[in-house]
């Protein structure tokens, strides 16, 4: 992350990462269900506006994790 300008000030923890390329986070100090978010640690994984550090499309943790869980409970069916 230094490589590359990346310094997150606010705490956090990671719930997800591919390959040490990219990793999906939320901050702790946004309540009880926070907005999650990506950070890419190599420029091909940044956002398509080329934003290291974005938003993900669910709008809060619990979004996130329902949609893993129905996605996953649709691939075993």
């Amino acid at each position: 992350m230094k490589e590359r300008g990346i310094e997150i000030t606010r705490p956090f923890i990671i719930f997800d990462e591919l390959d040490g390329e990219t990793f999906s986070f939320i901050y702790l100090d946004e309540g009880d269900n926070p907005q999650p978010w990506n950070c890419s640690v190599d420029e091909a994984y940044d956002s398509d506006e080329g934003e290291q550090i974005y938003k993900m499309i669910s709008k809060s943790f619990s979004q996130y994790i329902e949609k893993r869980v129905n996605h996953e409970i649709a691939l075993r069916s």
